[in-house]
């Protein structure tokens, strides 16, 4: 990180010298310049400091006469590398929705899944293949939740309760941040998921938690709502 040395110059000097070394050096043993200033200069940046410490003197020239300053010592901190984003803001291949729990008799169901990679994003869905833990018929399985039509929903066998759950394998990582959810048309709108979480997978076999969905009120005809 760049060093910024400041001193105030000495009357009547002709011009100034900045050393630098990464051991101690006196006049005698001075090492090579660093920059030369004018007179009336009194401050300066190192933008390239080395990795050790630094040992910085400004050396001011008085026709034949120089004066070396007292020696500065700056040591230097390594700059660290950011820490890297927990996993659930790192890309996965498989995300699902888990319910603990639904309303209307247990059942769960829901119209559309978007599993999007920015909050107010896109839906990343597309070629992907979707799955679920069970399927009412296969006109009400998993697929019908990333199909873009609101009409169409998944819905799990009846009466299974919590544990139901849609995954979606995107065939290659990719990173979500929020996920909207729509509950089914009609009087069933609450079969949607009453409480849960949104998981990911990196092998399709061990799940880990990303996004909660907390206790939710009752979901009305189409309703959709969002998790970040």
């Amino acid at each position: 990180m760049p060093v910024r040395l400041t001193w105030t110059p000495r009357t009547a000097a002709d011009y100034q010298v900045i050393y630098r070394s990464e051991a101690t050096f006196d006049l005698s043993s001075l090492p090579p310049e660093l920059a030369t200033l004018s007179a009336s200069v009194d401050a300066y940046e190192d933008a390239s400091p080395s990795s050790q410490v630094n040992y910085y003197a400004v050396k001011t020239v008085l026709g034949a006469r120089e004066v070396l300053s007292e020696l500065i010592s700056v040591p230097q901190v390594e700059a660290t590398a950011p820490p890297p984003p927990p996993p659930e803001k790192l890309p996965h291949r498989y995300w699902r929705v888990l319910g603990y729990s639904f309303g209307a008799n247990g059942d769960g169901s829901a119209a559309t899944i978007e599993f999007r990679a920015e909050v107010g994003g896109a839906d990343q869905a597309g070629s992907g293949v979707a799955d679920q833990s069970s399927f009412w018929s296969s006109s009400y399985n998993g697929e019908k939740c990333f199909d873009g039509d609101p009409s169409t929903l998944w819905a799990a066998a009846g009466s299974t309760g919590g544990g139901s759950w849609v995954s979606y394998d995107f065939g290659t990582p990719v990173v979500v941040l929020e996920v909207l959810l729509q509950a089914r048309s009609g009087t069933w709108a609450n079969q949607c998921f009453q409480e849960g979480e949104i998981q990911y997978s990196d092998d399709n076999t061990t799940w880990l938690s990303a996004i909660p969905i907390p206790l939710q009120s009752a979901w009305a005809s189409s309703e959709i709502r969002v998790f970040s």
